[in-house]
């Protein structure tokens, strides 16, 4: 990335970045040990319309997003670990509420999504949108006062 120009954030506290008219938070890695739980979480707000994206973090490390993380209410949440029956946790869902989820899956070996996760994303109400069945998914923001 250096080599290419690429400008490079070592994230250890959470940081909070302009993008024109979004700003995003972004939470610093709130797990030790194995990759997925040493990944960032994000927060997109804009105008009327708000998404979390939380990697492939498990639900332990969700709980800790969830007690430090002051999370909001969202529009949207990019279901965690591409729906393994690991992450997208019944706290994280009762914490931010989205009225939509998206789950970022394509054939794998692992079961991915789960039928738990989903299950828990139906019974929360949330409009599912899956890659693997819906292909790329797309999310058009409009202007507005939130």
């Amino acid at each position: 990335a250096e080599e290419s120009g690429t400008q490079i954030w070592l994230i250890r506290d959470d940081e909070t970045v302009e993008l024109g008219p979004a700003r995003l938070t972004l939470y610093a890695p709130l797990g030790a040990g194995e990759a997925n739980e040493e990944g960032l979480s994000l927060l997109c707000e804009t105008g009327r319309f708000s998404a979390l994206l939380t990697g492939d973090m498990g639900a332990d490390v969700e709980a800790r997003l969830v007690k430090y993380g002051a999370l909001p209410e969202v529009d949207l949440l990019l279901a965690g670990h591409h729906g393994s029956q690991n992450a997208t946790s019944q706290l994280l869902l009762d914490t931010v509420e989205p009225s939509l989820a998206a789950v970022s899956v394509g054939y794998n070996s692992y079961g991915h999504p789960a039928p738990e996760t989903l299950r828990r994303l139906e019974e929360s109400g949330c409009s599912i949108y899956r890659t693997d069945l819906q292909g790329n998914i797309t999310v058009t923001v409009g202007p507005g006062p939130r």
